[in-house]
């Protein structure tokens, strides 16, 4: 007999391995946890109890966080690392389901905190909190003048990404004549 039951729960803590979120609750009642692979006939109270206050926590920490104008932390839609993140000064901000809702790019002007780019993740739109009129490009700030190389790119998942890509991973590749080549440059030369 085929088993047609749908999951109407996600997220919730599992009693057994104690993971926050890996349980899913079918209709029936029974669930299963995709953490320690163990299926449960019957959820009970507990599992109800656990649930809900793991999602009061959450909603009190994502208002925390959000009241503050987003938090340093790993991009996980681009695959940005925190420390990346913190390093270009881009926050993010969750929704009530704990779910990454925007992106916020620090803008400037000479150095100077100017403007606030907003990216919502869900609908892929962009917003300003002020007018970005005369401000320098993205992670300009962070970079010594006169530089013999410069890196184009898009946007600034992009310029993250390659900041991760040519300095954090402490390898450097030039195209030089038509061939790419590794150069033997390492990190702490290209302090930037």
């Amino acid at each position: 007999m085929e088993n047609n039951l749908k999951f109407v729960k996600y997220h919730l803590p599992c009693p057994s391995c104690k993971s926050s979120d890996a349980l899913s609750q079918n209709e029936d009642g029974s669930g299963k946890c995709f953490s320690c692979d163990e299926f449960f006939p019957s959820l009970d109270k507990q599992t109800t109890y656990q649930t809900k206050q793991v999602e009061t926590n959450m909603q009190e920490t994502i208002r925390e966080l959000n009241a503050h104008g987003g938090v340093y932390a790993k991009l996980s839609d681009r695959n940005i690392a925190k420390e990346t993140a913190e390093k270009y000064g881009v926050k993010v901000v969750y929704d009530s389901a704990g779910q990454l809702a925007q992106h916020i790019y620090p803008l400037y002007i000479n150095n100077e905190l100017t403007a606030n780019k907003i990216r919502y993740i869900r609908d892929k739109k962009f917003s300003f909190d002020v007018s970005p009129n005369g401000v320098g490009l993205f992670g300009q700030q962070l970079f010594k003048e006169g530089g013999k190389y410069l890196t184009i790119v898009e946007g600034e998942c992009d310029a993250m990404a390659a900041y991760e890509l040519l300095v954090v991973s402490g390898q450097l590749f030039l195209l030089l004549e038509g061939q790419l080549q590794q150069s033997k440059t390492s990190r702490k030369t290209l302090s930037m």
